[in-house]
């Protein structure tokens, strides 16, 4: 086998490797797994730990804080990774009756019959997210962008803040997305005592930074003239740009 294919082969697992172990992914659930991910729990865990043990945000292999957020029916913002509702949030225990109302309520709205597994958040509210429990355990409910973001200055956090851009779907919510992280910034991110961690490819310069993923850019700024002026917003804004997601190097507002 050709050895130059073999050292490139190597290189990139190293890179998916130390990509992978850093232990603020979603907020810190891939070490704190009983947790729920981008939950207010799993943010204090990883701050505090649990019992006075497993406190990761001084880790050196704690990078930074990464969440996912997306766009509600009303235009408001919640941390949540995935395309519908099934995994993190199971049609069982306290969640059933509250799904039977939002199947009806989405229904009146729009005239389909979803079935709880095709939910998504841009069909719901953030009252109606909100009033549905992750793992079907009242102890955990999805935050707001906004609770992480007070949460996060009262106890004091110590990485660079990632925000991973799923779904936005109007102005509205991309002027709040914006708007919410300048203001943490400006009041926090710029002031604090931000602990950085040498990584590959992130750029540790910036204490908070957007990230996407190809199909997560065109479907939050589906046209040209969106992603111009979103980008420019951003770069004035001094977040840098939106990263690709994986590949920290590339920066799509680098193209307008």
């Amino acid at each position: 086998m050709n050895l130059k294919y073999v050292l490139s082969a190597f290189a990139l697992l190293l890179s998916l490797n130390a990509e992978s172990k850093n232990l603020g992914h979603r907020l810190g659930s891939d070490y704190h797994k009983h947790l729920p991910e981008n939950s207010l729990s799993v943010l204090e865990a990883s701050i505090y730990g649990i019992g006075g043990k497993d406190a990761i945000m001084g880790d050196d292999r704690f990078i930074y804080f990464e969440f996912d957020i997306q766009e509600t029916l009303d235009n408001q913002l919640v941390l949540f990774h995935d395309k519908d509702f099934k995994r993190m949030i199971p049609n069982k225990g306290v969640n059933k009756a509250v799904y039977k109302q939002i199947i009806q309520n989405v229904f009146e709205r729009t005239g389909k019959r979803y079935k709880y597994k095709k939910l998504r958040v841009e069909l719901v509210t953030l009252k109606e997210m909100q009033s549905l429990y992750l793992n079907a355990n009242i102890l955990y409910k999805v935050p707001s962008l906004e609770e992480v973001l007070n949460f996060a200055i009262v106890h004091k956090v110590k990485k660079p803040m990632v925000l991973e851009i799923k779904k936005l779907h109007s102005n509205t919510g991309r002027d709040k997305a914006l708007n919410l992280m300048q203001n943490f910034k400006l009041s926090y991110g710029d002031n604090s005592e931000i602990s950085f961690t040498r990584y590959y490819d992130y750029p540790l310069e910036l204490t908070i930074t957007f990230l996407a993923f190809p199909k997560a850019v065109e479907y939050s700024f589906p046209n040209e003239s969106l992603k111009r002026s979103y980008c420019k917003r951003i770069q004035e804004m001094g977040f840098g740009g939106i990263y690709r997601a994986r590949k920290h190097k590339f920066d799509f507002c680098s193209l307008y």
